[in-house]
């Protein structure tokens, strides 16, 4: 074989190589862009709403189920301490406090929403499913889950009672002289 036909089959095969590691970086490229999209497309934006409230004349506290989103809202009714709502896949209504026992020393901590399917605890980091909110057991970190039977509800709106807003306000008043005693299961409806 004559040189030149080697050097140009040599240049053939060089030029080829180039053009599938180009392919090769391109597919690449364009694999990693769809999987960015797709991603993006379902993370969206943190799903959350505030909405601020007075206390009625008697003293409790009346959310509308209208005013609240699909996924977390925070319930700010001028205290400290917001209430957390959520309305789960089988239209159960879920509260709690936006704070734990554990974590309240540490400098009452809140938590946030992560992603639109956990809760992130500011102070020790701990993340559990948004889903169990208002359902678990109590102590631990966890938002202080305010079950069914504590509130007033009806098919158009949720009321927290005067005396378990009241209740909850004395255990925080406890809990920031650090003092423990005090758990909102001790509460009687």
């Amino acid at each position: 074989m004559g040189r030149k036909r080697r050097e140009r089959l040599e240049n053939e095969k060089k030029r080829k190589n180039r053009q599938r590691t180009i392919i090769a970086l391109v597919s690449t490229a364009t694999v990693c862009i769809i999987v960015a999209l797709v991603m993006f497309a379902h993370s969206g934006p943190d799903q959350t709403a505030t909405i601020s409230l007075n206390k009625n004349e008697d003293g409790s506290l009346t959310v509308p189920l209208s005013a609240l989103s699909a996924n977390l809202n925070y319930i700010d009714y001028g205290y400290e301490q917001k209430l957390l709502t959520m309305i789960d896949t089988n239209g159960i209504v879920r509260t709690a406090y936006n704070t734990c026992v554990e974590c309240y020393a540490l400098g009452n901590t809140q938590y946030t929403l992560n992603g639109n399917t956990s809760l992130l605890c500011s102070a020790c980091g701990n993340s559990f499913p948004l889903s169990t909110l208002g359902t678990s057991s109590w102590g631990g970190c966890q938002p202080v889950s305010i079950p069914p039977e504590y509130r007033q509800d009806n098919e158009y709106e949720i009321t927290f009672p005067h005396e378990l807003l009241s209740f909850a306000e004395e255990m925080f008043a406890q809990w920031s002289d650090q003092n423990y005693d005090l758990s909102l299961e001790q509460f009687e409806p």
